[in-house]
Parts: C-alpha cells; sequence; structure tokens
C-alpha cells in the first residue's frame, strides 16, 4: 500500500514505514529510510541492499531488506523522481 508519511512518499507493509526523502538528498547514494515503532535504519537502493545507520533489531534489518528488494523498482523511481 502507497502511502504519504511525514511528507515522504514510500510504502507501508507489516508495520515498515519504507521512505524516499523528498528534500534535495542530490550527491547522497540512493537509499530510503525504513522505520518500524521506535527503530530504524538507511538500506541502500543498490543490488546490495546494504543496511547501514543501523538503529533496529537484526531480525527487522533482515525483513527490512527483504521488504525493500519486493519494492526495489518502485522505490527506485520514487528515488529518481525527488533525488534524480
Amino acid at each position: 500500500m502507497w502511502v504519504s508519511i511525514e511528507s515522504c512518499p514510500g510504502i507501508e507493509a507489516e508495520g515498515f514505514r519504507i521512505v524516499v526523502n523528498t528534500r534535495d538528498e542530490r550527491g547522497h547514494k540512493p537509499h530510503v529510510h525504513v522505520i518500524k515503532d521506535r527503530e530504524k535504519c538507511k538500506i541502500t537502493l543498490d543490488a546490495t541492499l546494504q543496511p547501514y545507520d543501523i538503529r533496529m533489531t537484526k531480525q527487522h534489518v533482515r525483513r527490512a531488506r527483504e521488504l525493500v528488494g519486493d519494492h526495489f523498482g518502485e522505490l527506485v523511481r520514487l528515488w529518481e523522481k525527488f533525488n534524480g
């Protein structure tokens, strides 16, 4: 399901919010912000789906990477639309 979270487009699934910041992020590597309850991390939008800036349990990071992978094309399109 597509949602707008704090003015940021993204997806919501299984209690995870996966968003692309719409502020100017040019110069940053493409990534998404993932929020689950009070936990968060960032995940790169490339083949590695590398998590970083991790403040989330390993189990939630693993599931977040799976969800980002499942919606990879949509998230990359959003990144390019707002930050490309």
